[in-house]
């Protein structure tokens, strides 16, 4: 294919997925952060500090396979590295946004409780709607990767 060919859906592809992955990259280091700063403090909860760190474990490697699969959709190497690395954010965001959704229902206590689960909501649905584009512009320009 000539470079006259060429559109621009795989470098929009590229840039969605590396913010997607940045989004969740940043909001895992946080918590981490978070969740070395204030341990829990009793034995008991030992069991959820580690599967948190778990969690936050995947949503890391995740991220970086996001990352890996939008800079490889921005130099247009191959068709399925991208691909799996936006399905994965894709199934994050998923993940992510059934999850909030499920936990909104308990929050309702307060406002501020309900404020928070919404700024969340928002940071998981923008992870979501951006692998999405970045699958779909992805599609879209199969035939431009080598």
């Amino acid at each position: 294919m000539t470079n006259q060919q060429r559109t621009a859906l795989p470098v929009i592809a590229g840039i969605f997925t590396i913010i997607s992955a940045s989004i969740l990259l940043a909001v895992s280091l946080i918590g981490l952060s978070l969740l070395l700063l204030y341990p829990p403090q009793f034995v008991s909860y030992m069991t959820i500090l580690a599967n948190q760190l778990m969690h936050i474990a995947i949503i890391l490697c995740i991220a970086v396979i996001g990352l890996v699969g939008g800079i490889l959709s921005l130099m247009r190497s191959k068709f399925v590295l991208p691909l799996i690395g936006t399905s994965f954010m894709l199934l994050t965001g998923i993940n992510a946004v059934a999850g909030n959704i499920a936990l909104m229902g308990y929050q309702y206590d307060s406002f501020e409780n309900l404020l928070s689960s919404l700024m969340i909501f928002l940071g998981n649905g923008t992870v979501f709607v951006l692998s999405l584009l970045g699958i779909v512009f992805l599609s879209k320009s199969k035939n431009e990767f080598s």
